[in-house]
């Protein structure tokens, strides 16, 4: 009799959606279901996080989405502007300026501070974590992207070059690794994979800031760049096309272009980061070895394309969209994640997993971390990157204007209303 009382009193509660816990019994509640957007799955790695954290506890179901890289930010950007969206969405640094001016991000301080593990997360991320240089934390890691130098070791030691350490010592390299292999009059190895095309400003800007240090941007927007340290160091970068050290398609090179090069015996070194480790060890083995940028006057200004976890400020589900992004930022999800991913640890627990430490390229990359920068906190980056930046650099290459017209073009771009 107490059984069939006790069934029906559980199934009433059952129809009510209300948990009970009678007698040590439990009815558990329906999961709460969050909603995430990413563009990138690369190797399931997105999916297999998301599969790990549905497994792992039965309180939070997170449902993802896959949308195009192409169309991931205006339709991001529409979506906060009508109060709607996904409840959390992968995003890159250089987006948070806007979307925290349109209020669309959460504030994470809080939880981000009672978060066991923040202390662990590596001080080259954690800068990452903003919308601005001012702002309060906004975003979880989620991946470490910064950049280094690949070199084709076998032509440095055939050609007794040293691996350069700084400036002076990378344009020496371009020079002396600039050659005529075959002895037919004609010029087949090239020093330096120079990127003209998109995705070229985040090299670009390594060589530019090392000779000026700290941000590109001023607190008031203004650029740093524009100063007599910034144009000399500029044209020296832009003396690596003119004097014959990079193919004479650098103009037009992109990603593609720079890979094929390298792997044709067409350039001896090239800006990339740990994504390309894998294909770069496989098709040279101990040919290839990746070094920190160089250093300037100013230290080392090692770009960095970080993604991060952010969560959407309408989102009546913040703590459960933390606690997923908490597991993320784990060893085992985390770890995961940036092993298929290809891209280099976000913490010091991470970055202790032996994948991590024993792998040569990443080892480079979590070196590198701590003097690397983002592009400004500027609502103006996206456009910077993907068109203002390509088109003056492809004009000042072909010489159709000056390296210091370079200069005061994109001066123009950032502080014009």
């Amino acid at each position: 009799m107490k059984r069939k009382a006790w069934l029906f009193f559980v199934s009433v509660l059952m129809m009510t959606g209300i948990p009970a816990y009678i007698c040590g019994g439990q009815v558990n509640a329906k999961p709460v279901e969050v909603s995430l957007w990413y563009w990138d799955n690369a190797n399931n790695c997105v999916t297999t996080v998301i599969d790990m954290f549905n497994k792992s506890q039965s309180e939070i179901v997170v449902k993802g989405e896959q949308i195009g890289w192409d169309v991931m930010y205006q339709k991001l950007v529409t979506a906060c502007i009508a109060g709607t969206g996904p409840d959390g969405f992968l995003a890159v640094v250089q987006w948070m300026a806007e979307l925290n001016q349109m209020k669309a991000v959460a504030d994470l301080t809080k939880l981000y501070n009672a978060w066991p593990d923040h202390t662990d997360v590596l001080p080259g991320v954690k800068r990452f974590l903003h919308a601005d240089e001012n702002s309060p934390i906004m975003a979880m890691p989620s991946a470490n992207t910064p950049l280094y130098l690949y070199c084709r070791k076998d032509l440095f030691d055939k050609y007794n070059v040293k691996l350069p350490e700084t400036m002076d010592e990378f344009y020496d390299a371009c020079k002396k690794l600039t050659r005529d292999t075959d002895g037919d009059g004609k010029i087949d190895l090239y020093g330096f994979g120079l990127r003209g095309a998109r995705g070229g400003s985040d090299p670009w800007q390594s060589f530019i800031m090392a000779e000026i240090g700290g941000s590109m941007l001023d607190s008031e927007g203004k650029v740093r760049f524009n100063s007599p340290a910034g144009i000399k160091a500029n044209q020296r970068y832009l003396d690596i096309f003119y004097n014959g050290w990079a193919p004479p398609t650098a103009p037009r090179d992109g990603f593609a272009e720079l890979i094929q090069n390298m792997k044709a015996n067409v350039t001896a070194m090239m800006v990339h980061h740990f994504g390309s480790y894998a294909d770069m060890q496989k098709f040279f083995g101990d040919k290839i070895v990746a070094i920190p940028l160089p250093k300037g006057s100013k230290g080392r200004w090692v770009p960095n394309i970080p993604s991060i976890n952010v969560i959407n400020a309408k989102s009546k589900k913040i703590n459960e969209v933390f606690k997923f992004y908490e597991y993320w930022a784990s060893p085992e999800a985390g770890g995961k994640y940036c092993e298929l991913y290809g891209q280099a640890p976000t913490t010091n627990k991470i970055a202790q997993m032996d994948f991590f430490k024993n792998n040569r390229f990443a080892k480079v990359s979590v070196a590198s971390a701590d003097d690397s920068y983002v592009l400004p906190w500027s609502k103006k980056s996206g456009q910077y990157m993907e068109v203002v930046w390509p088109q003056i650099m492809q004009r000042a290459l072909l010489k159709q204007i000056t390296g210091s017209q370079m200069i005061d073009e994109l001066t123009r771009f950032f502080e014009q209303p």
